[in-house]
């Protein structure tokens, strides 16, 4: 076997681990990337599951809410209901109790 023989059967060992390397790299990139969406789809399944527990609790809170601003058309300074807080505190009809 010459020298040239040797170099090029090298150089091919060489070639060849850098393409595994390359392989492992990207096999080991894409688990990455499913592992990160299948969290992802976890997530999205409990917010999902959570929705019908919201739906629970709605008529509680209309009870509490049903003063004050809530239901009124229009508040104190014109704004709809909506707008009725102000740093904090309920509009002037909730306060007056008109």
């Amino acid at each position: 076997m010459g020298m040239t023989t040797i170099i090029i059967l090298a150089l091919l060992v060489v070639l060849g681990l850098y393409l595994i390397g390359v392989f492992n790299r990207l096999v080991s990139l894409k688990n990455r990337y499913q592992n990160a969406f299948a969290q992802i789809e976890v997530q999205l399944k409990r917010r999902y599951d959570l929705i019908p527990n919201l739906g629970e609790g709605l008529p509680e809170s209309r009870k509490r809410d049903s003063g004050g601003c809530y239901g009124r058309p229009k508040c104190c300074h014109g704004r709809p209901s909506g707008g009725c807080f102000r740093s904090g505190q309920h509009c002037c009809h909730a306060r007056t109790g008109e």
